[in-house]
């Protein structure tokens, strides 16, 4: 369309007209359409003899300029400024209006049609987020991170139409009792172009586009499912811990719809421990502790996890039902490395088992920890010194083997 597969350079610029929607809902869309107009006019003005300008999008113009002796900030940034002064739709009423304007240079940095319009999407999801009103040229963003951010989105997104999504489970284990006697269940996916796609990747993606609350259900969906259907109560693993994010307790009613999916698979209160991030704590809305409320009526227990991680403190533990923390892997790892993060961990556990809560140690790795933190006080233990995620079958023949 613009010959971008010749040897000539051209520059496209994107000029994307911020609040758009909002005046047509105000105002009506006659007054949108005449502000429309009058942006396309000063635009086919400013590039009379040096370029194109063509109505992109709704919201959108897009300026193609051949590369001679122009400057592309000059022009993005006399553009810029005239967004800084009113728009008039009539003698009387000034309207503000910003833009934000993506740069492109063509073929260096997209060498076809479908690259372009890849990049300038990308480009302007990054302007969205982080330069509303402002210029952005390609050379400013961290391009890579967008598409590849942008690709597990899709992966995700494929994954859910197409009955993608797998939960592993990995084993809990008893050191006093000296069995397993629960598990976590994480999700796992696996895309044809990206291949495993680690949950630190895709879980905040998931929570930021909303993908979170249909990828929440199938997952809790499938550990129910899972938990009728092997006779857990039978084993020795007493409950499956899920983990549940703080867009999903925030959903109004989330705590039935969870209570509704035991029912429906006969899952008993018991068999099911909730487990939340500090990030959910922090966010307790009226309906997040709602939800929380309800859940825990009905005999759902919860867990906080990643203890000390992050700005998590006792007076989360203190307003929150919580009966287990997981401590963070890492607060484990540092105290094999210096005395000071063992001092740490070492009064942390007398804290918890003071306050009679159960506690987790995640991110075991070798006989000398789970020895380490038995004798301080840990009663659970979780990490691939054990056994690290698996599917269900392979956990079913896990959870059969001897003491460890």
């Amino acid at each position: 369309m613009f010959g971008l597969n010749n040897k000539k350079m051209i520059l496209c610029m994107l000029i994307i007209w911020h609040l758009f929607k909002f005046i047509n809902k105000t105002y009506g869309v006659e007054v949108g359409d005449i502000l429309l107009y009058q942006v396309g006019q000063y635009l086919q003005q400013e590039l009379e003899k040096i370029g194109s300008c063509f109505r992109f999008g709704s919201d959108q113009f897009s300026l193609v300029i051949p590369k001679k002796d122009i400057d592309i900030r000059d022009i993005s940034e006399k553009i810029n400024k005239r967004f800084k002064h009113p728009w008039f739709y009539d003698s009387n009423v000034a309207i503000m209006m910003s833009a934000t304007i993506t740069c492109i240079e063509c073929p260096k940095e997209a060498n076809n049609y479908s690259e372009l319009i890849d990049k300038t999407d990308y480009i302007n999801l990054y302007a969205k987020k982080n330069n509303k009103g402002t210029i952005v040229m390609i050379e400013d963003v961290e391009l890579d991170n967008i598409i590849t951010d942008k690709a597990v989105e899709k992966a995700v997104r494929t994954a859910l139409d197409t009955n993608g999504i797998m939960v592993y489970y990995q084993p809990i284990y008893n050191v006093v009792k000296k069995k397993y006697a629960s598990a976590e269940a994480l999700v796992r996916i696996n895309d044809k172009k990206l291949g495993w796609i680690s949950p630190e990747k895709f879980i905040p993606i998931t929570e930021k586009n909303g993908m979170i609350i249909e990828l929440g259900d199938i997952i809790f969906e499938s550990v129910c499912r899972f938990i009728s259907g092997n006779n857990l109560n039978d084993t020795s693993i007493e409950y499956i811990d899920v983990n549940i994010s703080a867009v999903q307790m925030m959903q109004p009613n989330y705590a039935l719809k969870l209570i509704a999916c035991m029912e429906k698979y006969n899952v008993s209160p018991s068999q099911i421990i909730i487990e939340i991030t500090e990030t959910a704590t922090m966010a307790a809305t009226a309906v997040v502790n709602d939800n929380i409320g309800i859940l825990y009526e009905y005999g759902i227990k919860f867990s906080l996890d990643d203890y000390g991680s992050g700005s998590a403190n006792v007076s989360y533990i203190n307003r929150m039902p919580f009966d287990i923390i997981k401590l963070d892997k890492q607060i484990i790892w540092d105290a094999f490395k210096n005395s000071k993060a063992g001092i740490t961990l070492e009064y942390t556990i007398k804290m918890l088992n003071a306050l009679n809560l159960f506690i987790v140690a995640e991110g075991v790795e070798t006989f000398e920890m789970q020895d380490y933190l038995k004798n301080a006080g840990c009663q659970f233990m979780q990490g691939w010194y054990y056994s690290k995620a698996v599917p269900e079958k392979e956990f079913l023949e896990i959870i059969k083997q001897p003491n460890v």
